[in-house]
């Protein structure tokens, strides 16, 4: 699954999915870099804060040679789009928002 290097439970890859679709409206893929708790689950699905890489699309094959490698070899060049994915449930749905750090 593009994006993502382990092996995850069903329910967080229906996370996970929704992750994609909020990136996909971007015309980018996120690359998972580690989880940044702020935890949720429900009975379909489970997640958190992400932290990683909201990649154009155009940029996705120059980025994977270095993720694949570990984060320590992700080009300094993709610095400008290391974000977080962040969750919150608005009138009882699941919206996916990316953001610079943490707080904001």
């Amino acid at each position: 699954m593009q994006g993502l290097k382990l092996p995850e439970s069903d329910k967080f890859i229906r996370f996970w999915m929704e992750i994609q679709k909020a990136a996909a409206e971007k015309n980018a893929v996120f690359y998972l870099d580690t989880g940044e708790g702020h935890d949720f689950e429900t009975p379909e699905m489970e997640g958190e804060y992400l932290s990683g890489w909201l990649v154009p699309v155009e940029r996705c094959e120059a980025f994977e040679l270095g993720w694949k490698l570990g984060s320590d070899y992700v080009a300094d060049e993709f610095d400008d789009v290391c974000l977080i994915a962040k969750w919150s449930f608005v009138d009882g749905n699941l919206v996916i928002r990316f953001a610079v750090d943490m707080v904001s």
